[in-house]
């Protein structure tokens, strides 16, 4: 193989490897950045966010803040649904309609849907994609 080749080859490589570091630095850092806590506005905008919990990003569809309260320490994994009331804008009342308790992990990709009320205690940790709905 002649050396312009090789030369040519080698600068391929490097490119590509560049690259995958890249993008792979900057995905780690839109996920650091779009951490939901308790002191972020996504956060704020739930009924409770307690002290140490965590919404990894990208999060899974969520509405019905207002009503959703999270306890402290608990961790909520990526692309994790979760819906209080039937439809976004619901008035559900002065109470949460989902609780998830203190020292909690809820897995990838689950969903968690309340209608009315679903409540998880402290300390439950679930797999990834579980769905916990209110009625079967």
């Amino acid at each position: 193989m002649k050396w312009w080749k090789r030369l040519k080859l080698r600068a391929g490589r490097a490119r590509r490897a560049l690259l995958w570091r890249a993008v792979h630095w900057g995905w780690r850092e839109f996920q650091r950045a779009g951490l939901i806590t308790g002191d972020t506005p996504a956060g704020r905008a739930y009924r409770e966010f307690g002290r140490g919990s965590v919404m990894a990003f990208p999060p899974g569809s969520v509405f019905g803040e207002g009503w959703i309260a999270v306890g402290e320490d608990t961790l909520i994994a990526a692309q994790v649904t979760m819906s209080a009331g039937i439809m976004p804008g619901q008035d559900l009342g002065p109470d949460p309609v989902l609780r998830i308790g203190d020292r909690c992990v809820i897995g990838r990709g689950s969903h968690i849907v309340a209608h009315e009320s679903v409540e998880i205690g402290d300390d439950v940790w679930t797999g990834p994609y579980v769905y916990i709905p209110e009625h079967s």
